[in-house]
């Protein structure tokens, strides 16, 4: 409230802040127009001052989150690009595991071994079935005796077995063979 010609009592004391707080709360403190003045441009410009400190403080607030979100960001980006590498990886090694049972215990080279057998075994499988009469059965010795005639012919097979197991000569598992 403004009021002009007010009678009051100069009070230059402001230390004592529950006297100001009294005066205040009773609507009994009274200043000077100038002095007002000069005390609002002085709480204005104080004030400005800290706004603009806090202000300040909380851009640089401000611009430390945004780099930390940036770093982040840029972590999540480096994170899902190693992710994919390694489940690229993962399924490279997955398959190479699903693979890893056929190479043990020499499975790839026996699997070798009979396809070789095999070349030989189908071809005298087939002479003796056109040769034979009707309702012919043939025994295993016959089977085995057919396999090895047309072996001793194959010299390609031979060699092929040569470089895979060290020897000319092979006999048909009974897997083979049933």
């Amino acid at each position: 409230m403004y009021k002009e010609n007010v009678r009051a009592r100069r009070y230059e004391n402001f230390s004592d802040k529950e006297k100001i707080k009294n005066f205040n709360g009773g609507h009994r403190l009274c200043f000077n127009a100038e002095e007002y003045e000069q005390l609002v441009q002085e709480y204005k410009q104080r004030h400005s001052l800290e706004e603009s400190v806090i202000l300040m403080e909380k851009e640089q607030e401000l611009d430390a989150l945004k780099m930390a979100i940036a770093s982040i960001s840029n972590g999540k980006e480096k994170l899902k690009t190693e992710l994919a590498r390694l489940r690229d990886e993962a399924t490279k090694l997955r398959h190479k595991l699903q693979m890893q049972p056929a190479h043990t215990d020499g499975r790839i080279d026996r699997l070798r071994v009979e396809r070789l057998q095999w070349a030989a075994l189908i071809p005298a499988m087939e002479n003796l079935l056109q040769e034979a009469p009707s309702g012919k059965k043939y025994t295993m010795r016959e089977l085995e005796a057919a396999f090895a005639e047309t072996w001793a012919q194959r010299a390609d097979l031979r060699e092929q077995m040569r470089n895979l197991t060290g020897s000319n000569e092979t006999t048909p598992s009974e897997a083979v063979m049933n």
